[in-house]
Order: C-alpha cells, then sequence, then structure tokens
C-alpha cells in the first residue's frame, strides 16, 4: 500500500484524498450495516437487534439508505423524524439516537466530518419540541390493594398471550421486558414438570383460588 501511494504521489496525485473520496461513497444502509457488525456482540439478544434494525429499516432508510453518509444533513434527519415526533414520540426519540449512532460510527471510521446532524442538544432540541411535551402517553393509575382480586379475575377472563404474560408477571415479580423477552428454556419447571406453565404456553392457563 506505501509502494501504490508513493506512485501516486509520484505521479502528481494525492493519495489521502483518493482515500478520502472512495470513503466518502458509503450510504446510510451500508454505515448501518457496518456498524451493527462491529456492535453485535453488545445487544442483549438477536430479538433486540432485529427491533433497532427494523426500526431504522422502516423510518430512516427510506429516507437516508441510498444517501451518502457524508452528505447527510441536518434536514435529512427532519424528513425523516417530523412526520412521527408527534404521534409515535417515543418511536421518535429511539430512532433519533440510532440514527447519530450510526452518523457517528461513519465519521469516526473517516466516511463523513463536521458535527453530527442527528445529535439533540445544541441541534435538533432548537427546532423539534422535547419529546416530553408532545408524548401522548401518562403515567397509568396504580392498581390498589383492594382492587387486586377483581383486577386478577377479570384478567383471568381474557384470552390471548399478553394478558397470561401479565398473570406471569405478576405471579413472578419479573420485570417486563424480561417476560416478554423470555424463551421456554429459561424457566425452571419446577418438580411437577411446569405443567402450569405449558398449559399457559397452549393457552389453557388459569389461576385457581
Amino acid at each position: 500500500m506505501a509502494l501504490e501511494h508513493r506512485g501516486k504521489a509520484m505521479l502528481g496525485r494525492d493519495p489521502l484524498a483518493d482515500t478520502r473520496k472512495a470513503a466518502s461513497v458509503l450510504t446510510f444502509e451500508q454505515a448501518l450495516e457496518h456498524y451493527l457488525a462491529n456492535k453485535l456482540d453488545e445487544f442483549r439478544n438477536d430479538k433486540h437487534r432485529k427491533q433497532w434494525l427494523s426500526t431504522l429499516d422502516t423510518y430512516a432508510n427510506p429516507v437516508l439508505g441510498s444517501k451518502r453518509v457524508s452528505e447527510i444533513t441536518m434536514q435529512d434527519v427532519l424528513r425523516v423524524l417530523e412526520p412521527i415526533w408527534q404521534t409515535k414520540t417515543e418511536t421518535a426519540k429511539r430512532l433519533r439516537g440510532r440514527i447519530e449512532n450510526v452518523l457517528s460510527w461513519a465519521a469516526v471510521a473517516g466516511h463523513r466530518t463536521g458535527d453530527n446532524p442527528a445529535k439533540w442538544k445544541g441541534n435538533l432540541a432548537e427546532i423539534l419540541p422535547k419529546p416530553s411535551k408532545v408524548t401522548k402517553g401518562g403515567n397509568q393509575p396504580a392498581l390498589s390493594l383492594d382492587h387486586v382480586l377483581k383486577w386478577w379475575r377479570s384478567l383471568a377472563q381474557r384470552k390471548g398471550m399478553a394478558a397470561q404474560a401479565l398473570q406471569f408477571l405478576t405471579l413472578t415479580a419479573a420485570r417486563s421486558g424480561e417476560v416478554r423477552g423470555m424463551t421456554w428454556d429459561e424457566l425452571d419447571l419446577g418438580p411437577d414438570g411446569g405443567s402450569g406453565v405449558r398449559n399457559m404456553r397452549h393457552g389453557r392457563y388459569r389461576q385457581s383460588g
């Protein structure tokens, strides 16, 4: 490589400029693939990785995917975020952070220069309203101890895995993320062979008493 660069210099060319030019053709979609390949070990599980990628595939790649990372501006990022900032605020907030991560990798890897157009403070924060001001969600009321039995009986009448997962969460005091992401081999079925868990798995789980 050194000999090749020396030869270019002798012919009056700039090896460094050639390298930068080659790097600048990297698209956002390609940068995303490189970023995920380097960060794969940091994802807790494959499901989390797929969710991370799905968000960018759905909202960012249609706008940024074929665009060179060296040419992406704040206006490009806004074209991605503004359509969902008011209606899907939490998703948009996570999306912004993920775009920022990909472009930050691109800068460190030498594929772009200048400020990160997806950063929040001193950048998008001056244009987009704060997520806390536009989010439609709110804190859910707590369930009083006096109403637990009535709530449990009502929950037991509902069909579907979501209701059964909530029953499991209540009985085990596990975190919601742990319940949503768990696999069957993570459960200790106990001496009875886990008949209650198997019934829950096949939609037949009911709590008695």
